[in-house]
């Protein structure tokens, strides 16, 4: 068995044990970004790549006695990490999730977490971009007598809500 038939079993090897770590242990290869900058060439993935791409050429064509092949050979692994870049900036992309934070709410209800009265201001959990938030807010009025639990509805900025009127 020649030499590059070695560095490609090895490199694939490494390679399926970086995609299992990554899948079920986490980032294993920390100096990789969606960016995909020039740093990444020279990363782990981005030379396993290469090796892989140049020992999968020299497998294939039997040989790495010629300058053509060697250049074959090369150009190929250029691809690879070219290649592989482009689809895991495409991956990342794909399943990155962007999440619109609602700036202004409006008529929200919500139940009372704690509120004060001497200061007339308290805490209201209700829903916002599909879970449980846990917001400020406060009274104008003095009358108000809050319990935690109760129903309220509350309106105004994300971070200056208004309690608005108790629910039934």
């Amino acid at each position: 068995m020649a030499w590059y038939t070695i560095a490609l079993i090895a490199c694939c090897i490494i390679l399926v044990l970086q995609v299992f770590m990554s899948f079920f242990l986490g980032d294993f290869d920390l100096d990789f970004d969606h960016d995909f900058g020039f740093g990444d060439i020279f990363s782990l993935k981005g030379i396993i790549h290469f090796v892989i791409g140049v020992t999968l050429t020299l497998t294939l064509f039997g040989t790495a006695s010629t300058v053509a092949v060697w250049a074959i050979a090369v150009a190929v692994g250029i691809a690879f990490v070219v290649i592989l870049g482009w689809l895991y900036r495409f991956v990342y992309k794909s399943l990155k999730q962007e999440i619109d934070y609602e700036q202004e709410i409006t008529n929200a209800p919500g139940e009372v977490y704690f509120y004060d009265e001497g200061i007339q201001c308290g805490e209201v959990t209700l829903t916002l971009e599909g879970t449980q938030k846990t917001l400020p807010f406060t009274s104008d009025n003095e009358e108000v007598k809050l319990r935690t639990g109760e129903k309220i509805t509350v309106s105004g900025k994300r971070n200056d809500l208004k309690f608005i009127k108790k629910n039934s």
